[in-house]
This record gives C-alpha cells, structure tokens and sequence, in this order.
C-alpha cells in the first residue's frame, strides 16, 4: 500500500515467535514535552492512507483483547459487533490530541477484582502503542508497580530501572480503569 513498504520477516529476535509484526501508531500533532528540531515532519499515518485508498469507512480502531491462548487484534475501521463477547463491555476511551494515543486510565489493577490490588493513577497518562513491546512506568510510581507485579515471579532482576523477566514466567493479569471499566 503506497507509501508503505510491508516486510517478510521469516526469522527474528527478541519478540515471541508467535507475535506476527510490530505495527507503531500515531496521531501525527506536535509532540508533547519533547524538543523537536523546527524541520520535524510526520510521515504518512497508516489510518490516513487507509481511508484515502478507501479501505476503511472510518478513521478509527478498535482492539479486542484475550488471554494467553485467546486471539487479540487491532480492528481498523469501525468497531464489528460481532467480534466482542459482549456489546455492554465495549469502552470508547477518550484519546487526548497529541502525536501518540494517549489516556488517563482511572487506576491500575493486578489480578482479579476481589483482591485487593489495584491502587488510582492520579492522573497519569498511558500511552497506546504496538511500537515496542516494552511497559514504561513513570519513576514515581514504578516501585510499587513492579513489586506487585513481579510479586510471584520467581526469576526476575532489575538494572538501572529496567526490569528483566523471563519471557514464560507467570505474572498476573494487568488491567486499566477507563470510563469505570476495567479491561
């Protein structure tokens, strides 16, 4: 699809086999609190280019997440009915305007609802991205984030703020509050 070049990759390092690609997102505006050289340009978006080459009927996406062994996607174009479990759980999450999708989820919860583990975010901003398959956590609340999620993880070390797991260990499902839902 022009302007884009699409890859095989047929062998890789550092994510999953089973992760099929990485695909980065952006909203295209000014970044916020970054200095960017006075020439900064965004390239072509991806939703843009979709709509233009009339692929979609709607700048949008929508995602559908599962577990472990379950199918999650990104869906472009208007949300399908009939992907979701339930049309009652569906969040429209306000996006702020800015050069990545961001939000200010409620509150952060580890595990099941019953216990105990989630604690408010007091305005902190999540930003939405398939761009890296890293967590950021804001310095003034990743000490009490990673001890509670890396809680039951038997292996795990930390360097100079980065914490290093392996990839098969069993950590506890993480859920956002937006809009007084958590997913």
């Amino acid at each position: 699809m022009d302007p884009f070049d699409f890859f095989l990759v047929s062998d890789q390092f550092g994510i999953p086999a089973e992760t099929d690609g990485i695909l980065g997102l952006a909203q295209g505006k000014q970044p916020r609190g970054f200095n960017v050289p006075e020439d900064f340009e965004v390239g072509p978006l991806f939703l843009d280019t979709l709509d233009f080459a009339q692929h979609i009927t709607e700048k949008a996406f929508s995602t559908r997440f599962s577990d472990t062994f379950g199918e999650s996607f990104v869906d472009f174009g208007p949300y399908r009915e009939e992907e979701m479990s339930n049309i009652d759980e569906m969040v429209d999450i306000p996006c702020n305007k800015g050069f990545f999708y961001s939000s200010f989820p409620q509150g952060v919860r580890f595990g099941e609802e019953a216990d105990g583990q989630e604690f408010a975010l007091g305005g902190t901003e999540a930003v939405f991205t398939t761009g890296i398959s890293l967590s950021m956590v804001p310095s003034s609340l990743s000490g009490v984030f990673f001890k509670r999620l890396m809680e039951n993880v038997e292996e795990y070390y930390e360097e100079n703020g980065v914490f290093y797991a392996n990839c098969g260990s069993a950590m506890p499902d993480l859920y956002f509050m937006f809009e007084e839902h958590w997913i």
